[in-house]
């Protein structure tokens, strides 16, 4: 594989975890709405939406969420937490592209 093809994924890939991101973000909005848990909402509202996205609003939107697991994990339910290391592995992603 040449290095201009790498190269020319790139954008895609960075694309994809962003769009990845907002699909999360997008479902955890919806279930701690419907839910009224405030809590986890602050925490996602801190970072979230991204109105720039790039990798400072998701190393931003990451830090969020893994304040929220480390001082919050006893208020998440298992769905909540799948959703958030989704997020958080796609935000990595986006930040290393």
């Amino acid at each position: 594989m040449r290095a201009s093809d790498v190269d020319s994924r790139l954008p895609v890939q960075a694309s994809n975890a962003l769009d990845n991101i907002e699909r999360c973000c997008t479902r955890l909005f919806e279930r701690w709405c419907e839910s009224r848990r405030v809590v986890p909402l602050a925490y996602l509202m801190h970072a979230w939406p991204m109105a720039d996205p790039g990798a400072h609003r998701a190393k931003r939107l990451s830090g969020a969420l893994r304040d929220l697991l480390r001082f919050h994990a006893d208020t998440l339910d298992s769905g909540d937490r799948r959703l958030i290391r989704y997020a958080l592995a796609a935000a990595d992603m986006a930040t290393l592209i």
